[in-house]
């Protein structure tokens, strides 16, 4: 038999070493009051970058929201609304005037008993002012998909508050239907 066996050590690998490589709490503690501080300096210069995603984004859908009636209106042989929400629709408060469609849109069409039924109904992301120039509270599509409630001046979106930084996008419409959307609104 062997002797030599060390029977102190209890340490499977035998004895563990004696400065073991790692943080101890204070220097955690303070690498995650660092991390702390720098990121409350960051968050405020992100809020340009989410508004201006917002604001895309709202203009994407806008833009697909005229494409899509303008295409079902040419299905239907006309008889296609593009209609604002309410003001105080779902708490929104972005839509006190015609012309405000913050509070988001739905596309319509008459039925054969002369009522409205719903296509598709879009919510804009929020804080994001929302306006259509001229309009009366909806845009109205004939059986050509040419537009009537909406002329040359356009939409205009931006973040609310009428802050333009980041900046405002527009979506410029004839009453044909042609759409371009611009970096610097108004519409010319």
């Amino acid at each position: 038999m062997n002797a030599s066996v060390n029977h102190t050590s209890r340490h499977p690998f035998g004895r563990p070493p004696q400065n073991c490589p790692g943080f101890t709490s204070i220097e955690l503690l303070t690498v995650i009051a660092i991390i702390g501080v720098l990121a409350a300096i960051a968050v405020p210069s992100f809020k340009p970058i989410i508004q201006r995603w917002s604001v895309r984004s709202v203009t994407e859908s806008m833009v697909s929201t005229l494409y899509l009636a303008r295409a079902e209106a040419i299905k239907r042989g006309g008889g296609v609304v593009i209609r604002k929400k309410t003001n105080n629709t779902d708490g929104c408060t972005l839509a006190p005037t015609n012309q405000d469609w913050g509070c988001g849109w739905g596309i319509f069409y008459t039925d054969n008993a002369g009522n409205l039924a719903p296509i598709k109904s879009i919510s804009p992301a929020k804080g994001i002012e929302v306006t259509v120039a001229s309009s009366g509270g909806s845009i109205t599509l004939d059986r050509w998909g040419k537009m009537s409630g909406i002329n040359a001046k356009g939409i205009y979106i931006l973040p609310a508050g009428g802050n333009l930084n980041p900046p405002a996008q527009g979506i410029c419409s004839s009453s044909g239907g042609r759409i371009r959307v611009i970096g610097d609104p108004p519409c010319t």
